[in-house]
Parts: structure tokens; sequence; C-alpha cells
């Protein structure tokens, strides 16, 4: 058969389906006769057939809220059958921020039951609508009085605003910390009915502020007792009802951090864990935005969003209004990738974060009211870490916390970190979020144990037991990191990590550079010292071996870096060292994400040439890149 004869047949067939295809359309249809009712069919015209009608289903979430005065909240639409996605917000009261089919959404300063809509674009007449209540006070617990609370819990977060006048030193904490009086954290047993719950409520004056689903741990509001002996009292009462596992005093979260090494410098260093520098040679394997890890950081920011591009997706609602810090902004700097040409001393193309390219983050600002409580705090990481598996089924993610709760006693340490641990397993987080947190910084005459400066290094290290005597398990992703310091402070060379430095507390399980370590904050840049400024160096390296091998889980990328850290001096000329005899390995950028990339890595970094090209790699290593090295060392003959 000739070529000719190929086409002919084909295109002879092509006409063919084409004619039954469109005869198909108009007997389907009712051809032009009108007939066979509403078939989306408009008047034939010059510009063909018109569909229209199309079959519009929108929807909002949440659908409904409870939330406190001023709580901001996310608000996402969903727009399926039709290809215009686009919508308009409105609500009866509050302020709506930002547009799209993602808003963030401010509760009125006023209580009530109010209202927002979304109408779809393509058709005005497609509405739906949520609920917002606005309250100032705690709830009860919706269901049936016999059901299991464990059954009846749902996800709440009303973040009431805490007054100063409402806190007060705890005498019987390790160390005099400070608690709210105004807060519970409550465990019920699993056997705790709503009624029971209920009960308790109404006999201590109380609401829920925040629960987690299918989990019976409450946060519960209460009129404020006056003192921290009637809240004791109040907790010794509730103590004895037989439905109750656990009840602790709601805890004041502190970030850590020392003094900050604020002297001029003619120069920034990048300021990178170890080899950083090299490693950034790999970026291009780095997948796409979507591909990558997200990050979550709990810190202190303020001052709303960053006003500065920290190389980082944010979104408004995390961040508070008041008490600006650059600590939270410090640590964004360390970890977000941003490089550039030396400028003057305030040139954030001088400050490099660990990870070299841009970020998806979900921030917890201390101060956004109720969150300089510990257990909002460690809800609000929690709730956020929710909302991106449900946006993203298969993201990995990687927390960094740079507080600590160390004042407090080893009895509400254990309750605290063994009812995170619950949560993680419950929700099934263990193996896809890896959590990195500080060891933290000696406290005045006092040193502590890693294990005893946060709930979640409590939850790595500790020796948990549940309400009965039990023994807890220890969670499998957290790293706690130890401070190494910085000789580029003493010698003016590259960072290099030298010992542990002394104000360091020991007993974690990886370290990094740690003192003097400079980062771009909220308005300038600017240098801190302490286990906070550690802990974001082994988090921004997580993102990026995550990054390079996405089908990992959190264990995996642990033992990487571990296998790939390398041990450090326990003295270094010059500098006041940690004296302790064991010190934990340092992190090695390079060596880890050469180890994660495997063998495209190394091609990746001996990538220098383009082919038939001296210059710009082409993703291969090849006989070009060859000659490329053998010229620049002039081997060419």
């Amino acid at each position: 058969m000739t070529t000719n004869t190929k086409l002919s047949k084909s295109l002879s067939g092509i006409f063919t389906i084409c004619l039954l295809l469109i005869t198909s359309l108009f007997i389907s249809c009712g051809g032009s006769s009108g007939g066979g009712g509403d078939n989306g069919v408009s008047s034939d015209t010059a510009e063909g057939i018109k569909i229209s009608g199309e079959n519009i289903v929108l929807s909002i979430e949440p659908s409904a809220v409870i939330i406190a005065p001023g709580q901001a909240q996310d608000f996402i639409a969903s727009v399926t059958g039709t290809d215009n996605e686009a919508v308009t917000w409105s609500a009866s009261a509050g302020v709506i921020d930002d547009s799209g089919n993602e808003i963030i959404f401010t509760a009125p300063d006023t209580t009530g039951v109010f209202d927002i809509t979304v109408t779809s674009a393509a058709d005005s007449s497609k509405k739906v609508t949520a609920t917002i209540t606005v309250t100032d006070k705690g709830v009860l617990l919706e269901g049936d009085p016999d059901v299991t609370a464990k059954a009846a819990c749902t996800d709440l977060h009303i973040n009431l605003k805490i007054n100063s006048n409402e806190i007060s030193v705890d005498g019987g904490s390790a160390s005099g910390g400070e608690i709210l009086r105004t807060e519970l954290l409550i465990e019920f047993s699993d056997s705790a009915t709503v009624a029971e719950v209920n009960t308790l409520l109404t006999d201590i004056n109380g609401g829920i502020v925040g629960m987690y689903e299918g989990v019976p741990i409450m946060i519960i509001r209460i009129p404020d007792p006056g003192t921290v002996n009637a809240l004791n009292q109040i907790i010794s009462d509730i103590e004895t009802r037989s439905y109750i596992d656990s009840v602790t005093k709601s805890l004041i979260v502190e970030e850590d951090i020392l003094p900050a090494d604020l002297s001029d410098s003619d120069r920034l260093d990048h300021n990178l864990a170890v080899r950083a520098h090299a490693a950034w040679n790999i970026r291009d394997m780095i997948p796409g935005l979507n591909d990558r890890p997200w990050l979550v950081i709990g810190d202190l920011f303020g001052n709303g969003k960053p006003n500065i591009d920290f190389n980082t997706l944010t979104k408004h609602s995390d961040f508070g209004q008041n008490h600006p810090t650059r600590h939270g902004y410090h640590v964004l700097g360390i970890i977000a990738g941003s490089f550039g040409k030396k400028g003057n001393s305030q040139d954030r193309g001088d400050v490099t974060g660990v990870f070299p390219d841009k970020l998806r983050v979900r921030a917890v600002d201390r101060w956004q009211g109720s969150n300089t409580s510990l257990p909002h705090m460690a809800k609000s990481i929690l709730k956020r870490i929710r909302w991106i598996v449900k946006k993203d089924l298969d993201a990995n993610i990687v927390i960094n916390t740079s507080l600590n709760s160390r004042k407090y006693s080893t009895q509400q340490q254990n309750i605290y970190a063994r009812t995170w641990t619950k949560l993680i397993r419950h929700f099934g987080l263990e193996d896809r979020v890896l959590h990195i947190t500080s060891a933290g910084n000696v406290a005045g005459n006092v040193t502590w144990d890693a294990r005893d400066n946060s709930i979640f290094s409590y939850a790595a290290l500790g020796n948990m037991t549940d309400a009965h005597g039990a023994v807890v398990s220890n969670l499998s992703n957290i790293i706690v990191v130890e401070n190494r310091v910085n000789t580029a402070a003493t010698d003016s060379a590259r960072p290099r990590p030298g010992c542990v430095a002394n104000h360091s507390i020991m007993g974690g399980t990886l370290s990094a550079i740690g003192t003097s370590v400079w980062s771009f904050t909220a308005t300038a840049a600017a240098s801190l010292t302490g286990t906070s400024m550690a802990t974001p160096q082994v988090a921004g390296l997580a993102a990026y071996v995550w990054a390079l091998n996405a089908d990992a889980d959190s264990q995996d990328i642990i033992d990487l870096l571990n296998n790939t850290a390398r041990s450090a001096g326990t003295s270094t000329p010059g500098v006041s060292c940690n004296p302790a005899a064991v010190h934990q390995d340092v992190i090695d950028a390079y060596d880890a994400v050469m180890a994660a990339g495997g063998t495209q890595a190394r091609h990746a970094l001996m990538d220098v040439a383009g082919t038939g090209s001296l210059s710009g790699p082409d993703g291969s290593f090849d006989e070009y890149d060859v000659e490329h090295f053998l010229f620049m060392f002039d081997l060419s003959d």
C-alpha cells in the first residue's frame, strides 16, 4: 500500500468519525428543533453550538467555626463543574483579607453569630455560607450525653487573649515558672462520657477552648481563682473524679535564647551549617516547590507578617500584631534560602539560609493571643500540620521549635510530652513529620539535661508514663540540638564548628553552630547566640536532604543526618567550652546532601559545562565537563 493510499484512508476514517460525532451531538441534543426538554443547548449561531447550564458545585471549609473576638481564621472555597474557579467573598461582620479561593477572616471584637459567604464568579446564583460563632468564653461538649467524649470530640481552637494579670509565678515548679491561672489541660479517660465532661465543666464554671478530633484531651478555660493555692485546690478536686486521667496547669512557653552579640562587623559571613556552601552546588537538583517539604516554625514573631522576602511563602494569619521581636524572624532567616552578591552591612544577600531555595512556611507566633500558653502553642503547631496534610496528601513536614518549658516539674513535663506523643501518633504523623528542637541554654546557675528543656525534648528523651504508670515509648521523629561555637567569631575565618558552647545544655542528639550566627531579621541583618540558632541550622539541612529524597520518612532523614555527622573538638583555643565529656556530633551539610542525592548528586556537583561549551551545566557529567576541568588547571595538553 502506498503512502498516499494510507493517507487517503486515514483522512476518510477521520471524516467518518467526525461526521458520526456531529450527528450524535445533534441527536443527543434534540437537533435544532429544540425537542427533548432542558438539554443545556442554546440557539444555533454562526459561532457554533453554545453549551450552558454548567453543573457548578461550590463548597466552603470550614462550614462552621467557633473563634474568639479578633481571632483570625482561614477559609477555603472549592469550585467544581466549571473552568472558572474564581469566587467572591462577603461577611456580615469582621474583616476579609486577601482574595482568591483562600482568604483570612478576622472576627469582630464583639461576640455573636455571624456568617461568611462565598459566591461563584461563573454563576452568581451559586453561593454557600459558613457560620461563625464568636465567643469570649469556652463551650460545652456537644453530643449524646451517653456517648464517650472521645467519640464526640472535634477540632476546636478558641484563641482567647491572655491578660498579664492572669499569670502567676508557680512556686511549686522546679524553678518558679510562670503559669496561667485561668486555663487547665485536662486528659479525660477513654471511657468518659459527654455527660461527665459537661458535669465537670458546669461544676467548675469552665468551658472548652481547645480540643482534638477523636482525642479526649481538652484545654479548659476557668474563672480566675485568684491565687496559685486556689488553683491547686481546683486541680486536686478534679483529680478525684474517676474519669480523669490527668490535669495540669497551663504553662507559659518561653523562647530559648541568650543575649545577642551585636558588635559591628565589616562583613557578614554566610552563616551556614558545616560545609553548606559546598552543598549549594547541588541546589539545581531540588524539585519544584510543590515537591519540597513544608516548614512549620513555633516561635516569637509579632508585628505581623514578615515585611521582607525570606524566600518563603507565608500566611498573614500565622502572625500576631504585638510585641515585635526578631527571634522568630532570625530563625526563619537561618533556614530560608537566599544568596546574592556582597553589599553593605545591611544587605540580606550576604546572609544566607541553609536551604538554598524557596520553602512553604506555616508559623505559630507565640504572640498570637493564647499561644503564649504551652497547650495552645502545641495545639496550634498540630493544627498547622494537619492543615498541611489535608492540603498536601504527600506532604513531608519539618518543625522548628526553639522554645523551652524547663522551669516546670518533671511531672508536668511528662504529662505534656505524653499528650503530644499521643496526638502525633493518633493522627499518624510520626513518619512524615521531622521535629527539630533545641537542647536549651544554661539558665542562671542551674544546668539542665536536654531532656528537661522542653516537652518536645522530653517526648524524645524522657521516661514517659501514662496516667496508670505504663511506659510510653519516646517519639522517634525528634532531633534535639546542642550548640557548637562558631570559630569565625574569633579568627575571622569562614564559620567552622568548635567545641560545644559553655552555655549549651548537654544530652542532645546532634549539634550545629549556634554562636554568633548572623541572619536577616524583620528589618535588618543581626547576630544572635544560643541553641535557638543551632536548631534552625539542622532544620534547614533536614529540609534540604528531604527535598532530594522525598520518598524517605522522618527516621530515614534522621539516620542520614546522624550517619553523615562528624565529630568536632571538645576544646577550641580562645573559647570557653562546655566541659562535659560527651559532645554530640555536628551536622555536615555537604556529606548529608551528597548522601541524599546519591550518584545524581555527584554528577550534579561535577556538571560545570554544557554540550560543546565551556560554561553552563546541562544536567549530566560528560567529556565536556572533563574538558572544562582540564582547561581550568591548564592540563588540556
